[in-house]
């Protein structure tokens, strides 16, 4: 799972809405605290997810790439989880318009969950950067 993935990388926590949500919860409002809260976005993107006629993650995309406008560095930092490495080709809806900048900056790979050497230790950097500048 990159949740647990993330956290070996040295991310310190991670907010995943299977383990943070308990019912009751407000989803939506819960959901979207946690996105204007939280250290970095990560999208796990997939063909079924662009291929979606609506659902959720629109609105959480939407809401996320909103406050990374406003952020210096990292924040969105999408993976794609299909065996092809993510392009513009392969996710045109979610690579259009106001993403198109976080897209291409920030696009990492981890096929089933697995990231590759190169993306791994990218992982690694961002993380290292952003705890090196919470502390400046």
């Amino acid at each position: 799972m990159i949740a647990d993935t993330l956290l070996q990388l040295g991310f310190s926590d991670v907010w995943l809405d299977q383990k943070k949500l308990v019912g009751g919860d407000d989803w939506s409002d819960r959901i979207h605290e946690a996105i204007e809260k939280c250290d970095f976005f990560v999208p796990l993107l997939s063909e079924e997810a662009n291929n979606r006629r609506e659902g959720v993650f629109w609105g959480e995309w939407k809401t996320a790439t909103e406050r990374a406008r406003n952020i210096n560095g990292a924040y969105l930092i999408p993976i794609g989880i299909d065996a092809d490495f993510p392009n513009k080709t392969n996710y045109p809806r979610i690579a259009d318009g106001h993403s198109a900048a976080f897209f291409a900056k920030y696009l990492y790979h981890a096929p089933r969950g697995v990231f590759n050497p190169d993306d791994r230790q990218k992982m690694i950097e961002c993380c290292n950067r952003f705890i090196e500048h919470a502390h400046v």
